[in-house]
């Protein structure tokens, strides 16, 4: 993500090229502790960077950020409920905290809502506030990505790919992506991976779709894992390996992603790389089932009708 201007230490030191190298593990102490009470004495700024710096702890500061009002932690924020990442996938928390940033002109956060609402995914589905948001935002977006913003780098090529607020231009998805990708960005490398899994504009290369899975899954994305788990299953661009493939899905399922959970708990409802188990079965359906995930809701009621005959 883009950040803005921090605590003034730790900006002026750490990120000066002229002056980085000089810096001792004791001068890198001595930032982390002043941004430590900072940030513990309600400084949003200084909370949000020590999210940055410290991701286990990340939920907690960005939330006191947020709440706040700092804009950086409120796309943050929606970013990782979006994603899963780090906290439970939450389509509506992060919808919320889109709009909230959005509110104040941040430019991912309206692209991400506007998506958001053209798919229906943590709002009411509502193609004219859609259109409207993404029409605003489509030309600050352009601007902002040519400026090397990585967040409107991953929207625009996202917009591309599906068309949304704009005409559909494959070649313009992938190079946008591909922009956001040299930049580390994890959401770019797992729509590039369905960009080649699918073949959507491009030639279909399932290896090379793996690839890109593979990559932002040793990144903690979790949609990836389930991606990479499922081409694991059926050897598609990568060796049949359903130890691999089961490993991907328990992690996957367990940071909260909708589709690793229902293929979880097909897999323990069929027995088919796993021992049959209705009640696990159930534990992960129910999950998927509470996040709109329709194939789960079905087979959810197959599993609880199967375990009241059992009774």
């Amino acid at each position: 993500m883009k950040t803005k201007k921090r605590v003034a230490n730790l900006n002026q030191e750490a990120t000066n090229e002229d002056r980085a190298d000089d810096l001792t593990a004791e001068d890198l102490g001595k930032m982390a502790e002043k941004l430590q009470i900072d940030a513990e004495q309600g400084i949003a700024e200084a909370q949000y960077c020590l999210a940055s710096l410290h991701l286990n702890q990340a939920v907690q500061w960005f939330h006191k950020a947020a709440e706040q009002g700092y804009t950086d932690a409120q796309r943050a924020l929606a970013v990782m409920y979006h994603n899963g990442v780090g906290v439970e996938l939450d389509p509506k928390q992060a919808a919320e905290w889109y709009r909230k940033a959005a509110e104040k002109g941040d430019l991912a956060s309206r692209t991400n809502l506007g998506i958001m609402y053209k798919e229906g995914e943590g709002v009411d589905c509502d193609s004219q506030e859609a259109s409207e948001l993404l029409g605003e935002a489509f030309e600050d977006l352009f601007a902002a990505a040519e400026g090397g913003d990585v967040c409107a780098q991953v929207n625009l090529g996202l917009m591309y790919a599906t068309g949304t607020g704009v005409e559909q231009n494959s070649a313009e998805a992938e190079m946008w992506l591909l922009r956001a990708v040299d930049q580390g960005n994890v959401e770019a490398l797992n729509n590039l991976g369905l960009m080649y899994r699918n073949g959507d504009g491009v030639e279909r290369d399932a290896r090379k779709a793996a690839g890109y899975f593979r990559r932002a899954a040793e990144q903690g994305f979790a949609p990836s894992m389930n991606h990479l788990a499922l081409l694991s299953l059926t050897g598609d661009g990568v060796e049949r390996d359903e130890k691999i493939a089961l490993a991907l899905l328990n992690e996957a399922a367990r940071l909260g992603d909708p589709d690793a959970q229902y293929n979880l708990g097909a897999c323990f409802c069929n027995g088919d790389i796993v021992r049959k188990d209705f009640k696990k079965a159930r534990k992960w359906l129910r999950k998927a089932a509470e996040q709109g995930q329709e194939s789960a809701l079905n087979l959810l009621s197959l599993v609880e009708a199967s375990l009241k005959l059992k009774a």
